[in-house]
């Protein structure tokens, strides 16, 4: 039985696995390479979320940060790679999160990136959010919010879309009232 196992090494084993053909027998050395590192990746997005409730938001903002970090995100571009081997690890470590991680990562990066006042980068984490799960009220008022203090027309545009769209799906006067503001 090996105790200690370097990660990379049994990465290099699964790769070299999967260039043989052996696909069932690399996943699941790529599952065990993704197991601590998933839940590593957890760990820092909880130690983002305690951050950001002691209004820490530098703090908050560097744990989700290593969150990525650690699981190599973008996970759009594992489905680019050239080398199919690095492609089907990137296949089963998505396969490994937990389903609403990467979401929320996004999600909550949104609302410190809104604290911190950085709108533009407050929209790209929020438009990511909505991409993994689109019906989010709290990821839509944060674009909302964001283009809103962005300004200018076409944000405001925008930021009013995001309000509509909010407002159906939780129809509040708050809502309604805010609507109405970016407006006027």
């Amino acid at each position: 039985s090996l105790t200690q196992v370097d990660p990379d090494d049994l990465k290099a084993r699964a790769d070299s696995l999967f260039r043989g053909g052996q696909v069932e027998q690399a996943e699941k050395l790529y599952a065990r390479v993704a197991e601590p590192i998933v839940a590593a990746a957890v760990a820092a997005k909880e130690e983002g979320n305690a951050a950001f409730k002691n209004d820490d938001m530098e703090g908050a903002n560097a744990a989700y940060e290593r969150a990525f970090r650690l699981i190599n995100l973008d996970v759009s571009k594992y489905n680019y790679y050239a080398d199919q081997a690095a492609a089907e690890y990137g296949r089963v470590m998505r396969r490994a999160l937990p389903a609403t991680l990467v979401f929320a990562l996004y999600s909550n990066r949104a609302a410190v990136l809104l604290r911190l006042e950085r709108y533009r980068e407050a929209v790209d984490d929020a438009t990511k959010a909505l991409k993994e799960k689109p019906t989010d009220l709290k990821a839509r008022l944060r674009r909302a919010a964001a283009f809103r203090a962005i300004g200018g027309f076409s944000n405001l545009a925008s930021s009013a879309t995001d309000y509509a769209y909010a407002l159906q799906l939780q129809p509040t006067a708050d809502l309604v009232h805010t609507l109405v503001e970016v407006w006027l």
